[in-house]
């Protein structure tokens, strides 16, 4: 009796929220299980200050070309910094001093062809290659190789996914994208293609994810979960070139953690979690903070936008409002950080939100040019640009809350 009269108040506070003015919740949400509906307008419950501590930049031992991939920070505050140019990991000690170089161009062992994602576990550090469609793990007290593991997929295989059928008949090669090492050591592996050749084979897209046992190196599972791929294709057709990532166009976005996969789709403000084993658990959803789109504010997302930039957007039927948030980000203390698009172009309001509900914590505006890359242990680090060289560079903020 008691747990039916908890689910009535629950299901009144949902249609509560859902029938005040101007509040419309999606039906979508609205028929999902066990997902928390927030009001609008929520008040954050702590104020946050971010002090600038130290940057991660070229020093007399290494002058990096272009950050590829992601950036990531170990335990002792070690920063991982992949070079595009070199295809080798520069790690850096927190105080900001170079430490050491982890693995180089190749073909062989640990070598790389291109970085696409790296991620920490305890003291070894994973490397995902997208050319080779290998992991290559080294260990963090030696920086030391370990071994390698052959990702790919073909019709060979033992076990082949169901989608391998008709993403070659659309002309698709899904590849190993991103992964998560869960906790038991097994690799959440993403797949999709993010190429574009013949424009027909846009539409269907998805990312598949797939259980691989890198000590039996072998995939345990095929179908575990699959999202909507990115869609984010702009095409000048002047000079039939494609455009990636877009951003006002909606997309796929992912966070990992504590055992547990947050996806949320850029439309609305809805993040869905699921377990390790891919089990739907919960979701929560903010309404809507919808930002008008015009052509010179989509155009003012470029640095420096070429003519064919520029033609495909302004010929392009762009959307009325920006998507609900940008990028999302967990840290290591269970939140979740979301970009929201403001009216002014050049900077987002960041939400910090718990991950287990998505009450609103705390939320502040940055500028966009400075992405967010990671946050851990109390500190949030950044891509900047430095203006007097272009280059790209690390800069951690101490996070006062």
């Amino acid at each position: 009796m008691a747990k039916k009269w908890i689910e009535y108040v629950v299901l009144l506070l949902i249609l509560g929220c859902a029938s005040k003015p101007g509040v419309e919740v999606p039906e979508t949400v609205k028929s999902l299980e066990n997902v928390t509906i927030h009001t609008p307008n929520a008040e954050p419950s702590r104020q946050i200050v971010l002090d600038e501590e130290v940057t991660y930049e070229d020093t007399e031992e290494v002058t990096r070309g272009i950050i590829s991939g992601n950036v990531v920070v170990d335990s002792r505050g070690r920063v991982y910094i992949p070079d595009f140019q070199a295809k080798t990991i520069y790690v850096y000690n927190a105080d900001g001093s170079y430490l050491d170089s982890i693995g180089r161009e190749g073909k062989g062992p640990g070598e790389f062809q291109m970085i696409w994602r790296i991620r920490v576990a305890d003291d070894t550090l994973h490397v995902l290659g997208y050319a080779s469609q290998k992991i290559s793990v080294f260990d963090l007290q030696t920086m030391k190789h370990i071994h390698d593991m052959k990702l790919s997929i073909s019709e060979e295989m033992h076990q082949s996914p169901p989608w391998l059928d008709w993403t070659r008949k659309k002309k698709l090669s899904y590849k190993p994208i991103d992964f998560y090492v869960r906790s038991d050591g097994n690799y959440l592996v993403f797949f999709g293609d993010e190429g574009v050749g013949p424009m027909n084979n846009v539409e269907g897209r998805t990312y598949e994810v797939s259980l691989y046992d890198p000590t039996k190196k072998k995939y345990l599972k095929h179908d575990l979960l699959s999202f909507v791929w990115t869609g984010q294709t702009l095409t000048d057709q002047e000079e039939m070139t494609v455009m990636f990532r877009v951003p006002y166009k909606r997309s796929s976005r992912f966070a990992y953690s504590r055992q547990e996969l947050i996806h949320g789709w850029t439309e609305d403000l809805l993040f869905k979690t699921c377990n390790e084993e891919g089990e739907y658990q919960r979701a929560f959803y903010h309404p809507n903070p919808e930002i008008p789109l015009n052509v010179e504010d989509a155009l003012a997302q470029y640095q420096d936008p070429g003519k064919n930039i520029i033609r495909a957007i302004r010929n392009d039927t762009l959307p009325e409002t920006w998507p609900a948030f940008n990028t999302i980000k967990a840290d290591d203390e269970h939140r979740l950080w979301v970009s929201v698009f403001t009216d002014d172009p050049k900077i987002y309001k960041w939400w910090m939100l718990d991950a287990e509900n998505g009450e609103l914590l705390t939320r502040f505006e940055w500028p966009r040019e400075k992405r967010i890359e990671v946050i851990k242990s109390g500190k949030l680090y950044t891509r900047e640009r430095d203006k007097e060289t272009g280059l790209e560079e690390i800069v951690r903020y101490d996070i006062k809350m």
